[in-house]
């Protein structure tokens, strides 16, 4: 689809007792079908219903951080809390400080079970729910008692709603409903250490933010992300450093942004000194096929730039850089370079559970061939042979060759659990295999020889620690392993009623951009945007941006808000109506609205 950015006109620069004065005028030149001069928007003290665009829904694990759903749950809280039937509005419980609910679920509705300072609000019949615990105020926090995180009941900020699973009627979730900057202050901790740096740690809380609102699978309908390792470390607010909580207020509001969408900021511990293309990595998530579709902005690459390989898909290439501790921005990482050996019974022993495993699971099932079965012998180990190499030497595919048979195994991470040891999977899939044999060409035993900690794509934090105790600021970073990566506002749409979203910048520089379908009618949808006091309206004509620095405040938090679409009357022509084709096909969510701070590089 065509898209076009378009130039938006200041409707003025100076408010009159809180109204634009009718006698300000555009910037730019407009046609007679601009839109008059408005007052502002009401502020969220007089207005009804604002949609704030920053908050998220967390979905809270059980005490193994691995399922979603439970046949119970409990709520408790520092100070004094209730909860509310969501279906009527009705409130049935409140509770004092340290008070604890049980809450379960049937066919029937909720069933929700503890002491109450006001038993008349027990419930005698099932509650409908969903039901959401509030805390009486900002200062108290909602517990969840039955579960721990970092060896501690965990405490969370904002909301926990309680609702129905999705595989069963006996089964319930809990969802933690709070702002993205209180979600994030639980969660950059957990991603990446204060001792990695200032700048390090706000790179790290742009790419935390980007994944919150943008995971590669929403694999949940009940709620955005998950509190796990399968999507981010979220402890709960018990978590919270001040080291990190800075970097996150310094950087608020935030994000990596590509063409106006959102980045997928996937992150991982060390690269080794070469990342790698995402599609090398990850499988389509519509067709499940491998290698996935390749994202211009996750292309891989050197750290520094070596004139001695273009890339490392070759097994020479390969082989001479993670056999050498090559200069790199992870070079402090503990798997900047690492080697693992097997002896053959070893091995052999260590690839038949992990085929077994991947086997197993529907998951990754797909890319083992044939399948292997639980109690099946693999025989005498011959040779691995890495059949496919990415950007940066990673294994893509591996052919095991033994005496019983041949197996293929696609995917870093399924290489990475077929050859563990100890218990650990491999560090990294950026590996050469040598093959250490007797004096009759027997195998003996087998050695792997690699560099970096994870999946390699994206961004490195150890790379990023690096930079920023280097001089780099965390948008260098960002656009080191983001390539072609602005960072901006948060991208909003306009809704049916105005939606707000907050940032912070360091100086009043910014660019006020509009993305939206070109339309061919004469008729075009008319939007009204507001930084922090100057409101501006779009003409749809132009394929300009504006420059509103003058409209940003330094060293604060700002806030754009957009107000809900307007269609014009149509346009006449010696009383004649003109054609207005093209104005139905432009739909809210094909618009995005934001501010761009730091452009691409």
């Amino acid at each position: 689809m065509n898209r076009a950015y378009v130039i938006l006109a200041p409707l003025c620069t100076a408010l009159i007792t809180g109204l634009v004065s009718s006698g300000c005028s555009f910037a730019e030149e407009t046609s007679s079908t601009a839109p008059p001069a408005m007052a502002p928007v009401p502020t969220a003290s007089t207005s009804t219903r604002v949609v704030n665009a920053d908050l998220i829904r967390v979905g809270i694990s059980d005490n193994s951080m691995v399922n979603q759903e439970y046949t119970q749950t409990q709520i408790s809280a520092n100070g004094p809390f209730r909860a509310i039937d969501t279906a009527t509005g009705n409130i049935v419980f409140e509770g004092d400080a340290w008070e604890s609910v049980t809450v379960t679920v049937d066919n029937q509705g909720f069933d929700v079970q503890g002491r109450t300072k006001k038993p008349g609000l027990r419930p005698s019949a099932p509650v409908q729910g969903p039901i959401r615990f509030e805390p009486a105020n900002s200062a108290t926090l909602l517990r969840i008692p039955n579960i721990t995180r970092k060896g501690s009941i965990p405490s969370y900020r904002g909301a926990l709603e309680v609702t129905r699973g999705y595989s069963s009627p006996k089964k319930l979730s809990t969802v933690n409903i709070l702002s993205l900057q209180d979600y994030l202050k639980a969660v950059v901790p957990n991603e990446l250490p204060a001792r990695y740096g200032l700048e390090a740690v706000k790179a790290q809380a742009v790419a935390a933010r980007n994944y919150a609102l943008r995971p590669r699978e929403k694999a949940w309908p009940q709620f955005d992300i998950c509190d796990s390792q399968y999507c981010q470390a979220y402890y709960g607010a018990h978590t919270e450093t001040p080291e990190t909580t800075r970097a996150l207020a310094e950087t608020e509001g935030q994000v990596a942004l590509y063409n106006g969408e959102l980045v997928l900021a996937l992150y991982s511990s060390s690269h080794g000194g070469w990342g790698e293309a995402y599609h090398n990595v990850f499988s389509d998530n519509a067709t499940k096929s491998f290698p996935g579709t390749p994202m211009a902005y996750l292309t891989g690459g050197a750290d520094i730039p070596s004139e001695k390989f273009s890339d490392l898909s070759s097994e020479n290439a390969a082989r001479t850089f993670w056999t050498t501790p090559f200069p790199s921005y992870d070079v402090d990482s503990p798997h900047h370079r690492w080697e693992r050996v097997w002896k053959r019974s070893e091995i052999e022993r260590t690839i038949e559970a992990g085929l077994a495993e991947v086997s197993q699971d529907n998951f990754t099932k797909p890319f083992v061939s044939p399948l292997f079965k639980p109690g099946q012998r693999i025989g005498v180990l011959k040779r691995i042979t890495v059949n496919q190499r990415g950007v940066s030497g990673k294994a893509m595919e591996i052919t095991i060759e033994a005496s019983n048979g041949t197996w293929k195994v696609q995917k870093e991470f399924l290489i990475r659990k077929v050859f563990k040891q100890n218990g650990r999977m491999m560090p990294s899939a950026n590996v050469v295999f040598s093959h250490l044999t007797d004096g009759s060409g027997n195998l003996v035993s087998l050695k792997a020889n690699g560099g970096g900690f994870g999946h390699g794509v994206g961004m490195s934090q150890l790379g990023a620690s690096w930079m920023g105790k280097h001089g780099y600021h965390f948008p260098q970073i960002i656009q080191h392993y983001y390539k072609g990566a602005s960072i901006g506002s948060l991208p909003v749409s306009p809704g049916s009623a105005p939606v707000k979203t907050t940032f912070f910048t360091r100086q009043p520089q910014g660019r006020l951009m509009v993305k939206l379908p070109t339309t061919d009618g004469i008729n075009k949808p008319v939007l009204k945007v507001h930084v922090n006091n100057t409101v501006y309206a779009v003409d749809t004509g132009k394929t300009q941006t504006l420059d509103v620095g003058n409209a940003l405040h330094a060293q604060q938090l700002n806030t754009l808000l957009l107000e809900p679409m307007e269609t014009p009357e149509p346009a006449t022509l010696f009383g004649i109506t003109l054609p207005t084709a093209g104005t139905a096909t432009v739909k809210p969510e094909q618009i995005k609205v934001w501010v761009e701070l730091v452009p691409a590089q």
